[in-house]
């Protein structure tokens, strides 16, 4: 008898003994790690987020019910992926910008006001 894709789909859940941090850590990955990881990403592609919307992500992110402890963790560690990736984002915007060369002072800065052509010719 041929089964339908949704019964061969049901069939490829996880069973309800089985928690996601029990095949997560059968493979390999603590929680710890997982939350960090996953938070960091998220940090870096979307960030502002605030406590309610980090708490709804979460929920969606980790549906399995073990994972909710690990909540607090994900929103602390996602604030602290913020920010360090705001600092290097600072930092290499810094790195861009600062070997920005001044042209020569030339015929064509004739045009530029007196304290424009100053303050290049002082730079140069």
């Amino acid at each position: 008898m041929k089964k339908s894709p949704e019964a061969a789909a049901v069939e490829n859940v996880v069973p309800a003994h089985e928690t996601y941090p029990s095949l997560c850590m059968s493979v390999g990955l603590s929680c710890e790690t997982c939350v960090t990881d996953s938070s960091a990403h998220l940090a870096h592609v979307c960030r502002g987020l605030r406590g309610p919307m980090l708490a709804q992500l979460f929920v969606q992110i980790y549906t399995d019910p073990a994972c909710s402890p690990m909540a607090p963790r994900f929103t602390a560690e996602y604030r602290r992926a913020s920010i360090r990736s705001e600092a290097l984002q600072i930092e290499l915007l810094a790195e861009v910008i600062s070997p920005i060369p001044f042209a020569p002072a030339s015929a064509k800065d004739s045009g530029l006001p007196a304290s424009a052509r100053a303050a290049r010719a002082s730079v140069a």
